[in-house]
Formats: C-alpha cells, sequence, structure tokens
C-alpha cells in the first residue's frame, strides 16, 4: 500500500496528491492520501505531523512497517547538517520503530533511473529549490562540490558513527541491567547508587537517561545532570521529576517514584488468607504445633500460639512505634529499625506492621518481637506469611 500526506503548505499541494494516485494507479497499488488539516509552521512541524500522520495510516491498515524514500545523498547531507550545528555526525537512522529507509545505500539520481527505466514519473517538490533552508544549500551548493568521492566518505562516515552509537547504547545497557534492582514497594525505580556514583560523569548521565526513558519520560540534559550530579553521591537529597514522580537517594540505591499515602489498617482472619489489594499482598495465617526447626525466610514469621488468641491486624507506622527485635537486648524505636534495614524513606509506610491485641509483634521483612518468640514452654505457634499479589500467578512467592 502507498501513502501520502498532503502538509497544505503550498497552493499546489494537492497537484502531488493526484500526481501520487496516478503512480498507484499504473503501479496497480492502494494509496491512503492525508491531506492536514493545519499547515505546520515550519519544517520542524511538518515532518512531525507527516511521520504522525503516516503512524495513524499503518495502524488503520495493519501496517508492520513504514518504507520512506531517503536515500545515501540525504544521509550525506544530514550529516552536514548535524556537524553544522555541532553535534556528532550521525545520518538517517536505518529504522525507527516501524519507520524502514530501504534506499539508503542508493544514489538519488539512481533511484530516479530506476523510475524512469520503469515508466513511472517523478514528482519534483518545488521547496527543494528553496535555499533558505540549510539543507536545500548543502544539496545545491555543498555536495556538488565534494563529488561523488566526498558524498561517499560521508555517507561512510555516517554508517561508522551509527555503528559506534550502536555500541555505546549496548553498553548503555549492560550497565543499566547492572545496576537495575527490583522496585521496592510504592516506586517504580530503583538503580545501585554505588554502582552508580563508581561510573564516570558520562556513562552515569546515559545510565540516568535511560532509566528515565524506561518510565516514559524525555528527560531533558539539565535534569539529567543534576540527578547524575546534585542526587547520586549524596545520599538523601532528592530531585523533582516530571510527572509529579521524585528521585531520591537512599544509603544503597536511587529510587523514583510517587508520594503514596500509607495503605488503611485491616483485620487478619486466623487462621485463614486475607487479600490486602490497598497493600499489594495477601497475609496467611494458620495455627500449628511448635515446629522443631522454627526457621523462616524475610517474609514468614513463626510466632508463639498467644498471638492467635487476640484479634490480628496489619497497619503502617504510627508515631512513637516500638518493639524488641528478636535477639535485641531491648526495645528499640522502630524508626532506627527501618533505617539499619535500609528500608527507603519514601517506602517506610508502606512496611506491614504485624499487630496482636495492639502490639507490635512483627515487622514483615525484618525481625518478629522478642517477647513473642518460640520458646520450649510454647503449646503452640502461628505462622504468618506475606505474599505480593503481583506475583502470585508466577508463583515467585513474597516480595
Amino acid at each position: 500500500m502507498l501513502a501520502h500526506v498532503d502538509h497544505a503548505m503550498r497552493e499546489n499541494s494537492s497537484g502531488d496528491a493526484r500526481h501520487c494516485r496516478h503512480v498507484a494507479r499504473m503501479l496497480g497499488l492502494p494509496i491512503e492520501v492525508v491531506r492536514l488539516s493545519e499547515p505546520p509552521a515550519n519544517e520542524a512541524s511538518a515532518r512531525s505531523a507527516r511521520y504522525e500522520a503516516l503512524e495513524r495510516m499503518a495502524d488503520r491498515v495493519g501496517a508492520w512497517t513504514i518504507a520512506t524514500g531517503h536515500t545515501l545523498d540525504d544521509d550525506a547531507e544530514t550529516v552536514l547538517l548535524r556537524m553544522g550545528r555541532g553535534g556528532y555526525p550521525l545520518g538517517i537512522p536505518p529504522r525507527r520503530g516501524r519507520v524502514v529507509r530501504p534506499l539508503l545505500a542508493m544514489r538519488r539520481a539512481q533511484t530516479a533511473e530506476v523510475c524512469a527505466a520503469h515508466g513511472v514519473p517523478v514528482l519534483a517538490d518545488p521547496t527543494n529549490t528553496d535555499e533558505r533552508f540549510a539543507r536545500n544549500r548543502i544539496r545545491h551548493r555543498v555536495l556538488p562540490l565534494l563529488g561523488d568521492e566526498g558524498v561517499l566518505a560521508l555517507a561512510r562516515l555516517a554508517q561508522a558513527t551509527r555503528e559506534a552509537k550502536a555500541r555505546h547504547d549496548a553498553a548503555l545497557d549492560h550497565l543499566v541491567a547492572a545496576v537495575l534492582r527490583l522496585p521496592a514497594p510504592g516506586t517504580l525505580l530503583r538503580l545501585d547508587r554505588p554502582g552508580l556514583a563508581a561510573l564516570p560523569a558520562h556513562l552515569r548521565e546515559g545510565v540516568l537517561r535511560r532509566a528515565l526513558a524506561s518510565l516514559g519520560m524525555d528527560p531533558s540534559t539539565r535534569l539529567v545532570r543534576d540527578l547524575s550530579a546534585k542526587v547520586v553521591p549524596v545520599p538523601g537529597a532528592r530531585l523533582s521529576l516530571p510527572g509529579g514522580l521524585t528521585a531520591w537517594a537512599e544509603a544503597d540505591d536511587l529510587l523514583a517514584g510517587a508520594a503514596l499515602p500509607p495503605p488503611p489498617a485491616a483485620p487478619i482472619a486466623v487462621p485463614g488468607t486475607t487479600r490486602l489489594p490497598d497493600w499489594g499482598i495477601e497475609v496467611l495465617t494458620e495455627v500449628l504445633p511448635p515446629p522443631t526447626s522454627p526457621r523462616t525466610g524475610g517474609w514468614e514469621a513463626l510466632l508463639d500460639g498467644r498471638a492467635a488468641a487476640v484479634p490480628l491486624a496489619v497497619r503502617s507506622r504510627q508515631p512513637g512505634d516500638r518493639y524488641r527485635p528478636l535477639g535485641a537486648p531491648g526495645v528499640r524505636k522502630l524508626q532506627d529499625v527501618l533505617v539499619d534495614g535500609k528500608v527507603p524513606r519514601a517506602t517506610r509506610d508502606r512496611v506491614p506492621l504485624l499487630i496482636a491485641g495492639g502490639r507490635l509483634v512483627w515487622v514483615a521483612g525484618h525481625r518478629i518481637d522478642h517477647d513473642f518468640r518460640l520458646t520450649p514452654a510454647s503449646v503452640s505457634a502461628l505462622r504468618v506469611q506475606i505474599r505480593r499479589l503481583d506475583l502470585l500467578s508466577t508463583n515467585k512467592g513474597a516480595p
């Protein structure tokens, strides 16, 4: 299928559409022509509007690719344009998303020869002769002076630069994978802060840009540099991000997310399974004989059975919360326990606390209260397990 976008920027632009329909009939191919309702203000906005229209057309017909007619000459022109603006000598990408450019290895004159050989009339856009545009000045003044060898050399430079960029991008992807961690509850992104801080500044900025892009952002250079220089090296530092998000540095992590309210307190069934969607977890409880080997993981607790005799609940932390962690010499502030456990500040309100008869008996992911441990005198045991709802379908268990 062929497609044409009429930008409506010239009085006679509808003639281009008629030409494209004529070529489509000659080739026996269907064609869709779209005319923009508002003429774009400049060449850059016209390009954006053109690709947006082509993407919509491709969606309508279920096309996997959108092929354009860019040639080797266009590639060489783009190299000079970028260099003239102080950028890298990158040419036109052969593929971006579903847009492909299969003619980048051919000269513009060659494509005209192919059309002539098959009797396909070629349309020349009159704006391509307007030397107010930098690309046209390069096309009509610079490339003829360079000659064929010069144009081919520019195209080779574009290809070499694309290959170098691909290697650089692959290295960044590897670094991102090395510092990326499973997000903590309530966060969208979690990176190894010491690992990031150890990278050279230009690599650290590249990793951060890619990480933020994974959240759907298009971060500015200034934002990336501020995050790299002012947040990554300083535990406790924070920086506002687009979309109402915040990035902050902990001792071991760089995290990003939105401030979430504490989930509501909820009663827990004993025995049974209690799903807590606001917390994103379910809590399983059972009463059983005291096990001979009371080993548990971070998201499982074995308590003295007397905890099952009083109402159980899960809630978030409250001012003044204290308890005696298993094996500790005395009572400690919950705040100190969470800090020592390296729980990110922004997620501490979402750490499930198991309450028995109004008393804090387990900080999920950490130790139980010493007074509720199993002892030789324990008649029964209460097993409590916490599992993340989003992991249940993959049988990965607890957070």
